[in-house]
């Protein structure tokens, strides 16, 4: 039979609808490369670009233990380094490492007046990078999400109150514990 895989956003309620409803002989497994860029088509293609890179897959319990190895063996015969993930956990994990982000940098990209374009630099560049992906791609991936994306915004919102209030108070230590847990967090993650 022919094995399905899903190589965009793995949504628990997808994989709930095929899983019983595809016709005989297809099978369902949601598979995510964390892989990729925000320049599209063949002239930014990389042979290279599963190397070392995670992909997640999102069995259920229709999914057969042939399949997930047959995928498991796909996707590391590319170099991935392959984990497994229930498709709901791995949605709010995508709506906070992924989806949040690329959110960020296009509120940030977005709020810049054009006077001041010529002042940006590398950190400006580096953090906002990602906004220039496709608009149609993410904007489906966000609507998909929305539920977990809202749930991150809403504790980003948390966090930026938080940040908001200390530089309203002047409170000095407050500013740095944010920016020490930033830059612990961010150190571990590596380069």
């Amino acid at each position: 039979g022919t094995l399905f895989t899903d190589v965009a956003s793995t949504k628990a309620k997808i994989a709930a609808a095929l899983d019983g409803t595809l016709p005989r002989g297809c099978r369902f497994l949601g598979s995510h490369p964390l892989a990729g860029g925000e320049k599209t088509g063949p002239s930014y293609s990389d042979p290279n670009l599963f190397e070392g890179r995670v992909t997640v897959l999102t069995p259920t319990s229709q999914t057969s233990a042939d399949d997930f190895d047959a995928l498991e063996e796909f996707w590391s015969s590319l170099g991935s380094v392959v984990i497994q993930m229930a498709p709901e956990e791995h949605d709010r994990a995508l709506a906070e490492t992924s989806h949040f982000p690329h959110m960020l940098a296009a509120l940030l990209a977005g709020m810049l007046p054009e006077p001041y374009f010529r002042l940006t630099g590398t950190g400006f560049l580096d953090t906002t990078r990602i906004a220039a992906g496709d608009v149609e791609m993410w904007t489906q991936i966000c609507m998909q999400n929305r539920r977990n994306l809202l749930e991150v915004c809403r504790k980003f919102g948390e966090r930026l109150r938080h940040l908001a209030s200390a530089l309203e108070k002047g409170d000095a230590p407050a500013v740095q514990q944010i920016l020490t847990l930033g830059k612990k967090n961010r150190d571990a993650l590596g380069s």
